[in-house]
């Protein structure tokens, strides 16, 4: 299994029509999967619907989501740590 590593894009989605695998990590992006998932399904409509439904409307403490956003501190905690696999020191 690839290590993951921060980067810019958030989401793959694979719809070329043929059989495929979406994957998700997280809950959000479950959630994100999810409507989209239903979206392609049902519609945008029934997507949305859901989403109101469950009162899904994240709101993040940061705005820390990539890279390009996070601060340096941050991101170089982040690849520090996923360089060697050991949890961050408090």
């Amino acid at each position: 299994m690839p290590h993951s590593r921060p980067g810019s894009s958030r989401r793959i989605w694979r719809a070329s029509g043929t059989p495929s695998t979406d994957t998700a990590a997280g809950v959000s992006s479950g959630i994100d999967m999810a409507l989209r998932l239903a979206e392609l399904i049902a519609g945008p409509v029934a997507s949305q619907a859901i989403q109101l439904a469950i009162e899904y409307d994240p709101q993040p403490p940061f705005d820390s989501g990539s890279p390009e956003k996070a601060p340096a501190e941050v991101v170089d905690l982040v690849r520090a740590v996923a360089a060697t696999n050991e949890p961050p020191k408090a």
